[in-house]
């Protein structure tokens, strides 16, 4: 995983005891065979803005069937969410009316557990993005397809039926070469009246002014986002364009056009121009009237004579043209053709020396990270290859071709010296090769004009100029080591550059010497220094105008303060300095997405959830537009908003992002490669919440093997693997494999962290659970009690942490075992303090502690203060959702307390064999332990009973 894009893996080591939460309601997503209304669910399609789509079928027309399950409306109270039900069905039922070839069929309408569905031809194809992308079609295609999907939209219309998102993503082509265009009418911003017809909604990308607006919507509206999918499709960029929403908004109401001049659209037929400019007017008076006449326009045949004098004009153009190229083209006989190796930098001999380095490490993912390492470094090798081809045979007419020089310079130094970096591989480097060839720094900003315009001046001393350049060599390599992992190499080497550019007084280059020390301590986990470092970068690179390296400082620093030391508004404090110097120096897209990404972490680190989401979707937005959906840069977003929905209990919404993430990085770094071991455990996490124990076990089980082949059986990183397998283990009832799960995690803590580090301080804990299950609890009291005493040293007397309270939760069970009472009474209350002070008194984590002391104080002899417990956590269940075997324990404790206070003896007993009854047929260990404490509290009331 990129340093960059470091997030909270979904499920931080929440499996530290048997049920640290209590038990929590999981909208489960919709397996293979359950019911929605008449029709069995087959599979998941996949999932979009306004729902999820699974592939069903129809047992009573015996057909196959796609369902949307249309999403909920999240915050909105009972009588809103009616409303809005109500709402989607309306506009549902009245598409299902519409019967048109080109729009996909709504054949029913119905609700499944509170959610609106629509159940539709099942489509075998592609989206129209999709088909533009793999298909390449021509220009005579595209018109036709888009004409069909035209036709599907003026039917609409006539229906007085508006898209309000019409976009390439909301077409389908079929195999059977259909056109069908859905999802009509249902975009519509949750937080807006879907009563209100001037409601913003829609794609950004492809809105009509007046969404942008709210001023109203309409049949025109369809048409400006029809104009502008068409513009796209066959100019390849869309009309309008811009860094922000913001930006964007501006551009289009303005009617600020792009491409009106380029080349691709000088390609397109002018009365395909002259139509698409109508449709794209800002005001919708001066649209066209409908589709129809946009349609008709797109079809129209122009005299085929003027179209063969305007090709004749274009050859005349062309033979003119002729005498320039001749006259260059001895020059361009001198330009070296372009291939994907550089003589010395990235070479056959530099490629077989990396080759052998990788794999001479026997990393298990050496293989295939090569493989991927190689195919990088061909294209960008390739890339700048071509790049210095075209400036050598069309030299751009500026003033710009030394600063260009300069740039393409630089990325092959980048190239060169990751090379080099790679050609000393160890097993680190192999680890992080892949983000480093993804790393390279961009080639086309070598052709961007305002990015090099916007790069200050070298020194005017031709001497000092050439010194800091070949120090900036140096520093490129430092940059590679670093990005490869090799921190201490790159210390080293540092301290000699910065003694040798103090005499030049350049302060640009002392400004990017503390920014690649500050990446350094970064990667290096210091913090502290890494701040201070940025600090002094971003003064020095700011007070010269260097605006590209003063955004990365100050884009380090969002990182480095406001997620690694928790210092959230400072950290936040540096994203509008970033973001403005990035505007200033031109960075583009990808610095936009990076710098996201940054706020998303600090906003995970924070517990800022939707605000998290909110940044993460941007970034998935952002990078899908630059380098497409199944980059390597994609996965970590797509995991950290998995870890955004599991922490807020979303569980069937974590799912999918999570399983996204694990399909990309396997794609790009290969099924061995320990972020895969990290994705795995994490998806794993997610199937326990789910409540599938035996999936989440043979996911720990291929997280472990990913993880032990990676990095050998005794490493920090397996403690965690083999705690989460060991918990599972444990809640399964196989306790003698549990038990050898985590005495093997406690070993190899105590030897890689040490006997009394948070590792083992775990593992202990967990492990006098299984000992005390296994009916050992001295030796579950002499784990526990370690685990105690390591956090009483690490965070104090009042062991304000979640894994100190659940270590003294389970050393007050297994006191209460051995008959220590008033020893594990303490324990216990101290424990639940404890949760009471870190997640306040209401949270499910105060269950375990309250269980634990009903049945101490009952043995105490404190019939009311058992009462009030069990009362307490009685509610605190019921909150969490809890089951009715859950809920048996707590209400069979609660008449045995009413009993010894007097109550009725034969009511207590029917409810303690109601209670009991209800946990007949339980198998989870929890469960089992409180039907034998049932058992014998029946046995005492009613010796004769059978129970």
């Amino acid at each position: 995983m990129s340093s960059h894009d470091d997030v909270t893996l979904a499920g931080e080591p929440e499996l530290v005891t048997k049920q640290t939460r209590g038990s929590r309601k999981v909208e489960g997503r919709l397996l293979p065979g359950a019911p929605v209304g008449r029709y069995m669910v087959l599979s998941r399609v996949g999932a979009g803005g306004m729902g999820v789509v699974y592939a069903a079928y129809d047992p009573e027309l015996d057909r196959k069937v796609a369902i949307k399950l249309l999403r909920g409306v999240p915050g909105k109270g009972s009588f809103d969410g009616q409303r809005e039900r109500r709402w989607l069905k309306q506009e549902a039922q009245a598409l299902a009316k519409l019967a048109h070839p080109n729009v996909t069929a709504i054949h029913d309408v119905g609700e499944h557990e509170g959610r609106v569905f629509m159940a539709m031809e099942f489509i075998d194809g592609l989206t129209l993005g999709q088909w533009l992308e793999q298909r390449r079609p021509s220009a005579s295609e595209i018109l036709e397809v888009f004409v069909k999907a035209g036709e599907g939209l003026a039917a609409a219309h006539e229906q007085e039926l508006v898209h309000r998102d019409f976009k390439p993503d909301n077409v389908m082509v079929g195999r059977d070469g259909r056109v069908r265009v859905m999802d009509f009418g249902l975009a519509r911003e949750a937080t807006n009246d879907a009563a209100d017809p001037s409601v913003r909604a829609g794609t950004p990308a492809y809105m009509a002014p007046e969404q942008f607006l709210g001023t109203g919507v309409d049949a025109r509206t369809d048409q400006f986002s029809f104009c502008v999918a068409l513009w796209e499709a066959l100019v390849g960029r869309r009309p309008y364009e811009g860094e922000t929403i913001a930006s964007l908004m501006d551009a289009v109401v303005e009617g600020r056009r792009l491409d009106a001049g380029s080349t691709a659209w000088a390609k397109v037929p002018p009365w395909v121009r002259q139509a698409l400019e109508r449709g794209l007017e800002p005001e919708p008076e001066r649209r066209w009237p409908s589709m129809t006449p946009l349609l008709h326009e797109l079809q129209r045949r122009p005299d085929p004579r003027r179209w063969v004098w305007m090709l004749g004009a274009g050859g005349l153009a062309v033979l003119a043209g002729g005498t320039a190229w001749l006259a260059r083209s001895s020059e361009a006989e001198r330009c070296e053709a372009p291939s994907g190796s550089i003589a010395g930098v990235w070479d056959e001999a530099r490629r077989d020396a990396v080759a052998r380095a990788l794999r001479g490490t026997g990393a298990p993912h050496a293989e295939a990270t090569w493989t991927r390492v190689e195919a990088g470094l061909d294209a960008y090798a390739t890339e700048l290859g071509e790049i210095r081809h075209r400036l050598c045979t069309t030299p751009p007419q500026d003033e710009l071709a030394g600063e260009r020089t300069v740039c393409l310079d630089h990325r092959t130094r980048a190239l060169g010296s990751l090379a080099e970096v790679l050609e000393g591989a160890d097993a680190m480097v192999v680890d992080e090769a892949v983000d480093a060839v993804t790393g390279l720094p961009e080639l086309g900003r070598c052709l961007d004009v305002a990015y090099l315009s916007a790069k200050v001046a070298p020194p005017e001393d031709p001497v000092v100029a050439e010194r800091v350049e070949a120090l900036r060599g140096r520093l490129t390599r430092i940059e590679a080591m670093t990005i490869a992992g090799k921190t201490e190499e790159a210390m080293e080497d540092l301290q000699p550059v910065r003694e040798a550019a103090e005499p030049l007084g350049y302060e640009p280059l002392t400004g990017e010497i503390d920014l690649a020390a500050a990446r350094v301590r970064a990667r290096r986990g210091q913090t502290k220094e890494s701040s201070e470092l940025a600090r002094a970068a971003f003064e020095h690179l700011l007070a010269v105008g260097e605006d590209e390296a003063a955004a990365a400082a100050a884009k380090l620093l969002v990182a480095q303060l406001g997620d690694r030391q928790g210092r959230t508004e400072e950290g936040l404090g540096w994203v509008a300095p970033a973001r403005a110097l990035a505007r200033r120096a031109e960075l583009g897209l990808g610095f936009e997405a990076d710098l996201r990404m940054a706020v998303a972490n600090v906003q995970l680190a924070a517990g800022g959830l939707d605000a998290a989401e909110q940044e993460l979707h941007r970034v998935l937005e952002l990078r899908e537009r630059l380098y497409g959906p199944e980059h390597s840069t994609i996965y970590p977003a797509a995991l950290g908003l998995g870890s955004v929905y599991a922490q807020r209990g979303e569980i069937d919404h974590a799912f999918e992002p999570v399983e996204r993430a694990l399909r990309i990085a396997e794609r790009a770094l290969g099924p061995e490669h320990p972020d895969i071991g990290a994705i795995v455990l994490n998806l794993g996490n997610l199937y326990v919440e789910a409540g599938d124990l035996e999936r989440a076990r043979s996911l720990y089980a291929r997280s472990l093997a990913i993880t032990e082949g990676v990095r050998g059986p005794m490493h920090p990183q397996l403690v965690l693997v083999l705690n989460n397998l060991g918990t599972v283990e444990q809640r399964q009832g196989d306790l003698r494999r549990s038990l050898a799960t985590l005495q093997r995690a406690l070993s190899v803590a105590e030897a890689t962290d040490g006997p009394k580090s948070p590792n083992a301080a775990l593992t202990l804990t967990n492990l006098a659970l299984v000992q005390q299950r296994l009916d050992q609890p001295e030796q579950a009291e002499a784990s526990a009690r370690r685990a105690v005493e390591i956090w009483e040293q690490r965070v104090g007397p009042e062991l304000v942490h979640p894994h100190a309270a659940s270590a003294l939760n389970n050393l007050g069970s297994a006191l209460s075992t051995q008959g220590q009472l008033d020893a594990a009474h303490e324990a216990l209350e101290r424990s639940l303090q404890a949760w009471e002070q870190l997640a306040g008194p209401e949270h499910p984590a105060l269950i375990d502690p309250l269980r634990g002391l009903v049945m101490v104080e009952l043995r105490r002899g404190e019939a009311e203060v058992a009462r009030v417990a069990a009362e307490r956590m009685l509610a605190l269940q019921r909150a969490a959702g809890a089951s009715d075997e859950e809920l048996a324990f707590t209400e069979a404790a609660i008449a045995r307390a009413r009993l010894s206070l007097g109550g009725d003896r034969e009511a207590a007993l029917s409810e303690i064999r109601a209670a009991r009854q209800r946990l007949a047929r339980a198998t989870a260990p929890e469960r089992v332990a409180e039907r034998d404490q049932i058992d014998q509290w029946q046995l005492e009331l009613d010796p004769a009973s059978d129970r």
